[in-house]
């Protein structure tokens, strides 16, 4: 059953029967939601930082914090961090913004455009 629209009436029918019923049996199991819901939010690390992928001699992983919606995504040769992608300042000023993930092929693309760049310069200086 799905209604991306929201205004299936049908479904909505559904969903509020199915709410009373989850509510009713949280109530008669005696079951405390705030507390389970305390429990969880104290298991998520405030930062983590992702593994870092080698490929030629530049290392790649990506950062996500508590106090951020979406990850960050980095590059780092010789000891030198470059933030590659910061997917926050994608979705500032936006009602949502669907980011599914920054693939391989995607650094891939990156490493050839920089590339081609830095070969561009060498070719007009």
């Amino acid at each position: 059953m799905r209604d991306d629209s929201r205004k299936n009436k049908e479904v909505i029918k559904y969903l509020n029967k199915e709410n009373k019923y989850t509510e009713f049996w949280f109530k008669s199991k005696k079951v405390n939601t705030g507390e389970i819901f305390k429990y969880y939010k104290k298991a998520i690390p405030s930062f983590e930082e992702g593994i870092k992928i080698k490929i030629d001699e530049f290392e790649y992983y990506s950062t996500s914090s508590l106090s951020q919606e979406y990850r960050k995504y980095y590059r780092i040769q010789n000891k030198s961090k470059k933030l590659l992608l910061d997917v926050n300042k994608l979705a500032k000023n936006k009602k949502y913004l669907i980011f599914q993930r920054f693939f391989h092929q995607e650094i891939i693309d990156i490493l050839l455009m920089e590339k081609i760049s830095q070969e561009e310069e060498n070719f007009l200086s």
